[in-house]
């Protein structure tokens, strides 16, 4: 129940801030980090590691997460230490009769909203705390609190909390085993995938996990009669919180059965101290059997997986066979490049799609994947000008110099301009960019900024090819100087004296 003076942002905004923020913001960060991985794995061109680098770092900031998510819990909730006084120590000398230990008993101040509830977060006791809404305080007495109190103790002896966390790493298991064992074009269809998790989803949380969790609550009541000595304080909390809430005593949830069954189970129990012991017996037979079930779709999704990256591998050596066995085919240049894309081999991708296109300087598809390419701007850009120029596509060439320019990188932007200015074309293909002049001006421009190899060949071309050769000379000279062992500078050399 809303505070009677709360807008409806007020209460949409306290919704959000206690029930979405809390799992929405560590989940981004999950994320976050998986991808920033992923996609540094596929710049550094680690390829098959890629993938497994994602889910290491994953799983351990999984684990860091579980560490630090009590506090962030904490945080959002607005959570303060429970002040001194007699409900405190009578709460404090309840957990120091167990094995449970916490980082602090927690007040969460809900700002007028009526919510009755308690809570245990943290697997780590370092960051564990037990949590109590100021509601729930003003609506018990002290003994009834003390009982809910026991109740949330009973989930930590119950060892309740490691059961919940071994359902996450289960439903990752099936969910793993079940995209790895159909085809990769399939599982990566998200009107395939999408269907199959929401179905999985529904299925497993308010299904088996439903189903488990009920049980736990069931001991977690027994615990907390036990602890107590008493089973009604419990009940009549739970009575008292139902008719608070108006939710009735026959309103149940999928995580919770209504108070009337948990009333029966619990006294039943209680009054029964044989039918208690086999109950936590059945109960510690379950948490064994769900840990032993994890570990299963674990060790399963693995099993599964590991012939799925075999066969990425052996499609990657007959995709390199094909292409390496006819260099002059554009497809099997492109093929090898996608298969490498999936492998999270960009680099070599990008090598690959870049012989497709010199072979086929045509290929549409091929320009768009290079487009599409991390960090495609540059090198692969400038290369791909290269190509063109060299296939008589001078209109190509030009717009790529234009989009250089306009993504701010000016120094490729201009030595596509001055290799395009400098070369002639034929009489089949003119070139209507020809101009020695601009070459020069642009090669110039160029190396007033920074010197290349390229940038002094196209000055030295393009003065030659203006009938200058004594200053050709002289640039060729001071390219030397700066680069005196590059090979093409060599050849060029020899090729100017033999036209001198």
């Amino acid at each position: 129940l809303w505070h009677r003076e709360w807008s409806l942002a007020e209460q949409m905004w306290f919704y959000f801030r206690q029930e979405t923020l809390p799992v929405l913001v560590p989940w981004l960060a999950l994320r976050a980090v998986a991808d920033g991985v992923a996609a540094f794995a596929a710049v550094k061109g680690m390829g098959p590691l890629a993938q497994w680098s994602e889910i290491g770092v994953s799983v351990l900031f999984f684990f860091a997460l579980l560490y630090l998510f009590p506090l962030w819990i904490a945080l959002t909730l607005g959570a303060i230490p429970l002040e001194p006084g007699a409900l405190r120590g009578r709460i404090e000398r309840l957990i120091d009769r167990t094995a449970a230990r916490f980082r602090n008993v927690l007040l969460w101040r809900t700002g007028g909203a009526r919510v009755l509830n308690a809570a245990v977060v943290g697997v780590v006791p370092a960051t564990r705390f037990c949590i109590l809404s100021d509601t729930l305080l003003e609506t018990l007495p002290p003994d009834e609190t003390e009982a809910v109190v026991a109740h949330e103790l009973g989930h930590v002896i119950g060892r309740h909390l490691p059961v919940y966390l071994a359902f996450v790493f289960l439903f990752m298991g099936i969910s793993v085993a079940i995209f790895a064992a159909v085809p990769a074009d399939l599982a990566e269809n998200y009107l395939f995938s999408l269907p199959v998790l929401a179905v999985l989803t529904l299925v497993f949380w308010p299904g088996i996990f439903g189903m488990v969790n009920r049980v736990m609550e069931d001991e977690a009541d027994l615990y907390s009669a036990e602890l107590v000595g008493d089973p009604e304080p419990l009940i009549r909390a739970l009575s008292r919180m139902a008719a608070s809430v108006g939710s009735g005593r026959a309103s149940g949830s999928w995580r919770h059965r209504n108070v009337d069954e948990r009333v029966g189970r619990v006294r039943t129990l209680a009054a029964n101290p044989r039918a208690a012991a086999l109950f936590h017996k059945r109960v510690r037979v379950l948490r064994w059997s769900v840990a032993l079930a994890a570990a299963a779709a674990v060790i399963l999704s693995v099993h599964v997986s590991l012939p799925a990256v075999w066969t990425r591998d052996a499609g990657l050596e007959l995709a390199r066979a094909a292409a390496e066995g006819d260099t002059e085919n554009p497809d099997a240049w492109t093929l090898y490049g996608k298969v490498l894309i999936r492998r999270g081999m960009v680099f070599e991708a990008e090598k690959a799609f870049l012989q497709a296109l010199e072979a086929d300087p045509g290929r549409r598809d091929v320009r768009d994947f290079l487009r599409a390419m991390p960090g495609a701007k540059g090198a692969t850009l400038a290369r791909m000008a290269e190509i063109f120029i060299s296939a008589g596509w001078f209109d190509d060439a030009h717009r790529i110099a234009a989009d250089l320019r306009s993504s701010g990188d000016t120094a490729s932007a201009l030595l596509v301009e001055a290799e395009l200015a400098l070369t002639p074309g034929s009489r089949a293909i003119p070139n209507p960019y020809h101009d020695p002049a601009s070459a020069e001006r642009l090669s110039r421009e160029f190396l007033a900024a920074g010197r290349s190899v390229k940038a002094y060949a196209i000055l030295v071309r393009s003065l030659a090819c203006q009938g200058r050769l004594p200053d050709a000379s002289e640039a060729l000279a001071e390219a030397r100087r700066h680069f005196p062992d590059d090979v093409s500078l060599r050849k060029l050399a020899d090729t100017l004296y033999n036209r001198n």
